[in-house]
């Protein structure tokens, strides 16, 4: 009997403590989640007179797992993702409530860690995987046209899968709301506080934002018989945003034009309206990846440009997420 990938789910907990066991709050809603190994094998070349590339005194000289996950954006569970980004413990206002997760430049990241468990099944006999200190390195949100769902993807690293783990029972899964593309707006202005001022009316096709958190594992010297890594970090150097607007040739393409030959700031804002007062903001600032924008492409029969841009800011604001919707608490 065969293993359906329908059959398979997976669920999630917010670590009150990184890295400590504790049971899923809530079922994930994703299309596919998946682990893999991120465990080193050292294989030295002792001169042992064999003539083969592996002279059998193989050593596993770290333990570790790495995610993925994708699916269609869910209002109801975003602030899970978000979190990973930077902690927000609870929401503001009454219902609908607010999510505001922001990164300062200027200051360490505080993300959250969570326990991922997943579980795949032929209806009679379970397979249970569990990692633990899971933390996001990349996150993408993206709208691809007409006939799409608003999409993410999200990936990162964790500790050590474990196969031993239970599956918990009892979680059933949340009523989403997808938000289609055609619920897209977006705004390109020059500074941060006239974010959500202009809008781009007409002309958009798709878009992309991807979020590069430069989160890393750090294995230190604390005697850890268990070879996994000990705490987290940042790469600075690997904290970025890579965005992508694609448009019908038209009236802003002279403005994008010029901003990029400028170099001019760009404060982007991606805004997508629910029901129920639902909605995401995606706020940011970037600049053209080059001075010109010179290439043209082609959507059925008509000229398209695409505008590249990526992560700059203005010494005191970078990147932003909204969330509105109507939880409460995190689970």
């Amino acid at each position: 009997m065969t293993y359906p990938i329908a059959l398979g789910s997976a669920q999630w907990a917010r670590e009150a403590v990184k890295g400590t066991d504790l049971p899923a709050t809530s079922v994930m809603i994703v299309e596919n989640f998946d682990f893999a190994s991120g465990s080193v094998i050292v294989r030295p070349a002792t001169a042992r007179g064999l003539l083969v590339r592996n002279r059998g005194h193989e050593m596993i000289s770290m333990f570790g797992g790495n995610w993925s996950a994708s699916g269609p954006m869910v209002y109801e569970q975003l602030q899970n993702w978000l979190c990973m980004v930077e902690n927000v413990a609870t929401p503001t206002g009454p219902s609908p409530y607010i999510w505001t997760h922001t990164r300062n430049p200027a200051a360490n990241a505080a993300p959250a860690s969570f326990t991922f468990e997943r579980r795949e099944t032929d209806a009679a006999t379970p397979y249970t995987q569990v990692g633990h200190y899971g933390m996001m390195s990349r996150l993408l949100l993206s709208g691809a046209g007409p006939d799409e769902l608003v999409r993410f993807e999200a990936e990162g690293f964790c500790r050590k899968i474990q196969i031993a783990e239970a599956f918990t029972a009892a979680l059933t899964m949340p009523t989403p709301e997808f938000p289609p593309y055609a619920l897209c707006k977006v705004y390109i202005d020059s500074t941060w506080a006239a974010l959500g001022s202009t809008q781009v009316t007409s002309q958009v096709l798709a878009w992309s934002v991807e979020h590069l958190t430069g989160l890393i594992p750090r294995v230190t010297a604390d005697g850890r018989t268990d070879l996994d890594f000990n705490v987290h970090d940042i790469n600075s150097g690997e904290v970025g945003i890579n965005a992508s607007i694609t448009c019908l040739l038209g009236a802003q393409y002279p403005i994008e034009q010029a901003a990029a030959a400028a170099k001019t700031l760009r404060a982007v804002r991606i805004q997508i309206d629910g029901s129920g007062g639902r909605q995401l903001q995606i706020d940011f600032l970037a600049k053209y990846e080059q001075p010109e924008i010179p290439e043209f492409g082609e959507d059925e029969g008509g000229r398209t440009v695409v505008l590249n841009l990526v992560d700059s800011t203005d010494g005191t604001n970078f990147l932003r997420y909204k969330l509105t919707n109507l939880v409460a608490t995190l689970s």
